[in-house]
C-alpha cells in the first residue's frame, strides 16, 4: 500500500463529532502525506481534509437516511481507491462497514472506533437485543476495533474474537487549549455571564439530550438552592430537547440561576469561571468533558458508568455518585462547595495523572493502529 495512504473517515455528524474529536488525527494524517476524505451529516467545513462529503443519515440507525448514506458512500468508496475506511459512532460504523462490503478483498481495510457500545452492564434488554447482534454481525466485516474503556475492550476481546482490538485512553485533549486560566479571565467571564463572584458555579459540558441526563443535576441543584446555597449552573452544549429543558428549568424556578450557553469554543474560559464540573450521563463510553475539566484544574463529580469509572478513582481524583441517587449527588456537590482542602486534593491528584490523555500521545497511538491495520 505504500506510505502515502488514502483514508476515508466516516461518522455521524460533523460539528459535534468530527470537529470536536478528530481534527488532530486528520491533521497528523495529512502532515504525513496521507489523503484524508471525510463523510458525515452536516455542512460545517472540516479542516485539513482533501474532500468532504455530506451524508444524509440521522442519529438513529433505523432512519431512511441511513440506507441513502450507505448507497452514496458505497459509490464513493468503490471509485476512490481507499486504503482505510475509518468509522466512528454507531451510525458511522454501520454506514461505513456496510458500504465497504466486498472491498476488503481488494485490499481496503476497515477500522471501527467505538465511542461506547449501546449495550453494556446495566443497559436495557432492548439495547442488548437490538445493538449487540448488529455489532456482532458487523464485526465480521471489520479488521480492527478501537475501544476507549475496559468494559467495552473486554467484551470485544471475548465476544468478537475474530477482529483485532485495541484500547486507547479516549480521544485526547490539547493541552494548549485546556489549561488553568488567570483570575482576570474568571472575573471577566463572571461579569459577562452575570454570575455573582461569591456564588458557586457548576458546569456541565454536554449536548442536551436524554442520555446526558442534565435533569438529574438540576434536581440536585434545586435541593441545594432551597437549602439557601448560592448556586448557579452553566449547561454548555446544543439543546436538542425542543424546549423541554427550558420548561423543566422554569418548573424548578431556576431560570435566573441556570444558563443555557449552547455550542461554545471557549470552554477553558468557562471552566475558569466555574467551581465544580458535574457530569451526570446515563451512558458514557469515555467522558472527555471531565478530562478537559481536570486539565483546567476544576474538580469533578460524575455518575458511575463505564466511561467515568475508567477515569475517576472515587475520592482520589474526583467523586463518583450512583445514577439517580439525588442524596449522593447533593452531598458530593456540597463537599466540594465547603471543603476547600478536599477540593484541592482532588484537583492535585487529577492533575498528576493527565499525561496519558495528551492529544499527541493519543494521535500517535491511533496512527500506529492504522498503520498496523493497513499492513494486514
Amino acid at each position: 500500500m505504500g506510505n502515502r495512504k488514502k483514508v476515508f473517515v466516516v461518522a455521524n455528524v460533523v460539528k459535534e463529532h468530527i470537529l470536536k474529536f478528530h481534527i488532530p488525527t486528520i491533521k497528523e494524517m495529512t502532515k504525513r502525506g496521507w489523503t484524508v476524505d471525510v463523510g458525515a451529516s452536516g455542512d460545517e467545513t472540516v479542516p485539513y481534509c482533501h474532500q468532504q462529503y455530506s451524508l444524509p443519515h440521522q442519529r438513529s440507525p433505523f432512519h431512511l437516511g441511513t440506507l441513502k448514506s450507505i448507497w452514496k458512500l458505497r459509490k464513493i468508496l468503490k471509485s476512490g481507491g481507499y486504503d482505510i475506511v475509518y468509522c466512528h459512532t454507531p451510525v458511522g460504523g454501520l454506514v461505513g462497514r456496510l458500504a465497504s462490503l466486498g472491498l476488503r478483498k481488494q485490499g481496503t481495510r476497515v477500522i471501527y472506533f467505538v465511542h461506547g457500545y449501546h449495550f453494556y452492564k446495566g443497559a436495557t434488554f432492548f439495547n442488548w437485543l437490538v445493538y449487540y447482534p448488529i455489532e456482532k454481525l458487523l464485526s465480521l466485516f471489520t479488521d480492527s476495533i478501537i475501544l476507549i474503556n475496559q468494559e467495552d475492550y473486554h467484551l470485544t476481546k471475548t465476544k468478537f474474537k475474530q477482529v483485532q482490538s485495541y484500547l486507547v485512553s479516549g480521544m485526547g485533549v490539547k493541552q494548549e487549549r485546556f489549561s488553568p486560566q488567570s483570575n482576570q479571565v474568571r472575573e471577566r467571564y463572571r461579569k459577562e455571564l452575570k454570575l455573582p463572584e461569591d456564588a458557586t458555579v457548576l458546569i456541565y459540558c454536554a449536548e442536551l439530550i436524554k442520555n446526558k441526563n442534565q435533569t438529574f443535576l438540576l434536581h440536585a441543584m434545586k435541593k441545594l438552592v432551597d437549602q439557601g446555597e448560592n448556586l448557579y449552573c452553566l449547561l454548555v452544549g446544543i439543546d436538542y430537547t425542543k424546549g423541554e429543558m427550558v420548561e423543566y428549568i422554569q418548573s424548578l424556578n431556576l431560570s435566573d440561576r441556570v444558563l443555557l450557553l449552547g455550542w461554545r469554543e471557549d470552554i477553558a474560559n468557562l471552566y475558569a469561571c466555574s467551581d465544580i464540573c458535574v457530569a451526570t450521563s446515563i451512558r458514557e463510553g469515555f467522558g472527555l468533558n471531565i478530562v478537559e475539566a481536570m486539565f483546567c484544574h476544576v474538580p469533578v463529580v460524575a455518575t458511575i458508568n463505564r466511561g467515568h469509572a475508567s477515569i475517576i478513582q472515587d475520592g482520589q481524583n474526583g467523586l463518583l455518585v450512583q445514577l439517580g441517587n439525588t442524596k449522593q449527588l447533593v452531598e458530593a456537590i456540597y463537599v466540594l462547595m465547603k471543603d476547600t482542602k478536599k477540593k484541592q486534593e482532588l484537583v492535585e491528584q487529577a492533575s498528576a495523572n493527565l499525561e496519558q490523555y495528551h492529544s499527541q500521545k493519543i494521535v500517535n497511538s491511533l496512527l500506529e493502529i492504522i498503520e498496523q491495520t493497513a499492513m494486514k
